[in-house]
């Protein structure tokens, strides 16, 4: 047993030592942030963020092999920018088809009808500040969306690249454009061999 958990943990430590993307990403020490790669989800991460500031958690760049090819990049990205609600709609039309419930099926579907339409538009809200997806000449997949309030600017910036591995999943989000541009230069000069 103690030989099987062993082995379990070399495994899991060389997979993350082979995908962490901390030395391919080269963070200068003058930008006062931290690379480090963690298991999560039982996918290597690699996260670059801030250290020292009380508005760091507004601000981290992933780098992370997806376990399993991507047909549709564009699709992809955006599905990223789309706030998953249907447990929501499930609770709710699991409540109207309760047997206990005393109100008729048929005054309830244009609720019900209403409520659907309104948790699409909500789940697609994240997207509406986004740029539609494009494609680079190095088979790279870029989505900017760009979320600003008068005197507040927010940036995420989804990345797919397809190798001719598995493909490798980037995204930053930073609160201000200054360090948004920090991240895109780490992501710029990201190079990543095929596996």
């Amino acid at each position: 047993m103690r030989a099987g958990l062993t082995a379990a943990a070399i495994l899991v430590a060389s997979h993350a030592a082979a995908e962490d993307f901390c030395p391919a990403l080269a963070v200068p020490a003058e930008l006062a942030m931290v690379c480090e790669t963690r298991i999560v989800d039982g996918t290597a991460t690699t996260m670059v963020r801030p250290v020292g500031s009380s508005l760091a958690s507004f601000n981290r760049l992933i780098v992370r092999r997806l376990p399993e090819p991507v047909d549709d990049p564009a699709a992809w990205l955006e599905t990223q920018m789309t706030l998953d609600l249907s447990p929501w709609v499930g609770v709710v039309e699991g409540l109207a088809a309760h047997p206990d419930n005393p109100l008729k099926p048929e005054a309830l579907e244009p609720l019900l009808e209403l409520f659907r339409s309104r948790v699409d538009e909500v789940s697609g809200f994240a997207r509406r500040a986004c740029e539609p997806p494009e494609v680079r000449d190095d088979d790279r997949w870029t989505m900017r969306c760009v979320y600003d309030a008068d005197v507040a600017e927010a940036v995420v910036f989804l990345e797919l690249r397809q190798t001719d591995g598995l493909p490798i999943a980037t995204d930053f989000r930073a609160a201000g454009s200054q360090r948004a541009r920090q991240f895109e230069a780490l992501l710029n000069g990201l190079r990543v061999e095929d596996r």
